[in-house]
């Protein structure tokens, strides 16, 4: 994963779980059917981490614990705002299950496609 680009999201359950997840990916060069460039993200791996409060470890602050297991819930990946949810709470979605939504184009925003990931063995 040395040569992957990588970002970040802090992921707050409305019941107060934490959650941090990576994401590291590769941008490809593509030349489409019109004979256009553009650059694809391609998602090689997802890695997630628990965060929870730890005794020995000072006030505010989160120990953080690789896991493959979140649960009943559904993280949510994408351009805005991460989120999280109780799969069991909404009919068709998964458990244990981190989704990413992405938009085809930045200015419409009916247009995006969603690829979903158990959280156990998310790599590619």
């Amino acid at each position: 994963m040395n040569s992957c680009a990588t970002t970040v999201h802090f992921v707050e359950a409305a019941s107060g779980e934490q959650f941090f997840v990576k994401w590291f990916f590769k941008d490809q060069l593509e030349i489409d059917d019109k004979g256009l460039e553009q650059v694809t993200r391609r998602t090689r791996q997802f890695m997630v981490y628990r965060a929870e409060d730890h005794p020995r470890i000072e006030e505010h602050r989160k120990e953080l614990s690789y896991t493959e297991d979140i649960g009943d819930f559904c993280i949510f990946l994408g351009q805005g705002e991460p989120f999280c949810v109780r799969a069991s709470m909404h009919p068709g979605l998964r458990y244990n299950l981190l989704t990413l939504v992405l938009m085809t184009s930045p200015t419409d925003v009916a247009i995006s496609f969603t690829l979903s990931y158990t959280i156990k063995g998310v790599y590619h």
